[in-house]
């Protein structure tokens, strides 16, 4: 087995174990996954808070949908940290190689996940998606 092998079967069983929580906690760590794993940038705690607390079919910002951080954190089982900044904390990948990871393998992005970004597109506008989200 390869290195890049080992650190693919990590992920692989990672993510198993995310999906296999309990089904909100479930849902909330693939979508933080997703939204953090597919940014251009590192994504500010509000701008991940933001992008979960708006219902797909909403354009409003629901802030009883945003949890605290330390739950975003616990529900993706260690893939995602904060890296407190002189500016702003920002959540990002553990390591670069589960952004390639997961973008290479399109693990995160599904139908709802796509219908997800359209709404925040709609609320945010062209912009906020042409700057700031990556889906190749």
């Amino acid at each position: 087995m390869s290195k890049g092998d080992g650190l693919r079967d990590a992920y692989s069983a990672t993510l198993s174990r995310v999906k296999a929580q309990h089904n909100s906690r479930s849902r909330l760590g693939m979508q933080v996954l997703m939204w953090v794993s597919h940014s251009e940038r590192p994504l500010t705690v509000k701008e991940l808070s933001h992008a979960l607390g708006v219902e797909v079919g909403s354009t409003d910002l629901n802030i009883r949908n945003i949890p605290p951080i330390e739950t975003l954190l616990a529900c993706t089982l260690g893939l995602v940290t904060v890296e407190k900044s002189w500016y702003s904390p920002t959540v990002r990948p553990v390591h670069y190689t589960l952004q390639e990871y997961t973008r290479i393998r399109k693990v995160l992005v599904t139908p709802s996940v796509l219908l997800a970004i359209r709404t925040l597109i709609t609320r945010k506008g062209q912009l906020f998606f042409e700057r700031y989200f990556l889906i190749q």
